[in-house]
């Protein structure tokens, strides 16, 4: 009776793992979220320009058609050589940035709005037009003073390292939360880093 249970429970076991594997297959594949970065030091600014793709206009609207608002970040390190005797650890983090837009539909304008982090508001009806605008930050001007005192930042060796962070849905402050437990699709891209290219006006 224990060797017929056991083969029982094996069974099932087996036929459990197989219905996992049909369903993996049967899943819909999730596009690739990827993207360049691009700095240089002009003037009194280091800009830096990111531009992502990957993201299916489709899949970005049926979030929006439910009701959810998504957001779109770039997140932005500015790095440094560690001073020796350390430069055996690597680079050390100067500073870090975090823009992003927020994106929903609005149904009374029958357009998709967008809010960025520092306010300004756009909107859109054409979804290849407004797709491009979320997944590109076009020259995000860093002033030199973040980098502080120490040796000129014009001319010093730094890095920008850059990654794209997609969330189809952003909880409002009160229900935050529940980000905790979240198990919808947040993709991000892998950090990739860059040398400051040098421009004009130094």
């Amino acid at each position: 009776m224990r060797s017929q249970a056991c083969s029982t429970a094996g069974s099932r076991k087996s036929l459990r793992s197989v219905a996992l594997v049909l369903l993996l297959v049967a899943a819909p594949a999730v596009a690739q979220l990827r993207h360049d970065v691009t700095a240089t030091r002009v003037g009194d600014y280091l800009t830096v320009t990111v531009v992502a793709d990957g993201l299916d206009a489709g899949e970005l609207r049926a979030n929006l058609d439910r009701g959810f608002t998504a957001r779109i970040e770039f997140a932005i390190r500015l790095l440094r050589p560690r001073p020796a005797p350390f430069g055996f650890l690597g680079y050390e983090l100067i500073h870090e940035f975090r823009p992003h837009y927020d994106v929903r539909y609005d149904p009374f304008l029958r357009r998709t709005v967008i809010t960025a982090d520092d306010g300004a508001f756009y909107s859109f009806t054409d979804q290849d037009e407004l797709l491009r605008f979320v997944l590109a930050l076009p020259d995000y001007r860093i002033p030199w003073s973040v980098f502080g005192g120490g040796s000129d930042p014009r001319t010093a060796p730094i890095a920008v390292e850059a990654r794209v962070v997609y969330d189809p849905i952003v909880f409002v402050p009160a229900l935050g939360l529940l980000s905790l437990f979240r198990s919808y699709d947040r993709r991000l891209t892998p950090w990739v880093r860059v040398d400051p290219d040098v421009g004009g006006g130094l």
